[in-house]
C-alpha cells in the first residue's frame, strides 16, 4: 500500500517493483501535486487536494511491455 499524506506537506514513497528488465515507470491516478520519477518509480511532491486516490504504477520493460507494478490507494488528509 501507499503511505498516507497531508495536503500542503511534502510526500515521498518508493514503489516496490519486482518485474524483470524494467527500464521505465508510469503512473495513473496520482493526486494533484504528486509525480512519478520515471527512472526510479518514486512518487514524490506536495499534494494539493485532500481525498482518496486509486493509484497504479506500471513498470515498462526494454520491449515496451507494461506490467502492473504496484497498485493501491493514497489518502491525502
Amino acid at each position: 500500500t501507499f503511505d498516507a499524506g497531508t495536503a500542503g506537506s511534502a510526500y515521498s514513497q518508493t514503489t516496490a517493483f519486482s518485474g524483470t528488465n524494467s527500464v521505465e515507470f508510469e503512473a495513473v491516478g496520482l493526486p494533484a501535486g504528486l509525480s512519478l520519477n520515471a527512472s526510479t518509480g518514486a512518487v514524490t511532491g506536495t499534494p494539493t487536494t485532500a481525498g482518496t486516490y486509486d493509484v497504479k504504477v506500471y513498470g515498462i520493460d526494454v520491449n515496451g511491455n507494461y506490467s502492473n507494478a504496484y497498485a493501491g490507494t493514497i489518502t491525502i488528509a
